[in-house]
């Protein structure tokens, strides 16, 4: 799948942020329709948005959406927390990885029967601290995990037609970044 126009689109965490662009620049590239899966009732002026209650930590809300989207031919796993931590609190730790990567692994499998049939793709998107963890630790972990479950799924899924993809992006400015303190460039390394 290499176009967006006439496509139906699912988009996790569309509230605000990143999601929100997403479903703005799904819409400016021509989407049919596009399920903004939101925690909370979400109101998009144009009719193209479809409202979806979606928390991705539980199960039956992913399965309602499933069953009022019936067909679909591109997922976006978008949804995500971050907060600060240094790792002393296990329960901080599983919070992020139950959004992170265990949400997006529900939601992907729920959804991989229609895309298979779309011959779709899945676009996961995490973040440069998979790779370089800034102030964001437990964040970082999640990422970390979601990425290396992307690359086993592209493996998996390729056979059943279903194409998936990761986005690295870096630090942007909304709502669940402020506040972050950026390093000097230099510090930010890799490795011992």
């Amino acid at each position: 799948m290499t176009r967006i126009e006439g496509t139906t689109i699912l988009i996790t965490g569309a509230s605000r942020g990143i999601g929100r662009a997403l479903v703005d620049q799904a819409l400016a590239r021509g989407a049919a329709t596009v399920y903004a899966g939101t925690r909370t009732p979400l109101h998009h002026p144009d009719s193209r948005v479809q409202p979806v209650t979606l928390d991705v930590t539980k199960s039956e809300q992913i399965t309602a959406a499933v069953n009022a989207i019936g067909s679909l031919d591109l997922l976006i796993n978008n949804a995500g927390i971050a907060g600060y931590d240094d790792l002393s609190d296990p329960a901080v730790i599983a919070e992020h990885l139950a959004v992170t990567l265990f949400g997006t692994l529900a939601v992907t499998r729920a959804f991989t029967p229609l895309l298979a049939r779309s011959n779709g793709a899945i676009v996961n998107n995490l973040s440069v601290n998979a790779f370089a963890p800034l102030p964001l630790i437990a964040y970082s972990v999640s990422k970390a995990a979601a990425f290396s479950a992307t690359q086993s799924l592209r493996t998996l899924l390729a056979a059943q037609g279903v194409s998936v993809y990761a986005i690295l992006t870096g630090i942007v400015d909304t709502d669940m970044s402020r506040g972050v303190e950026i390093l000097p460039a230099n510090l930010l390394t890799v490795g011992p």
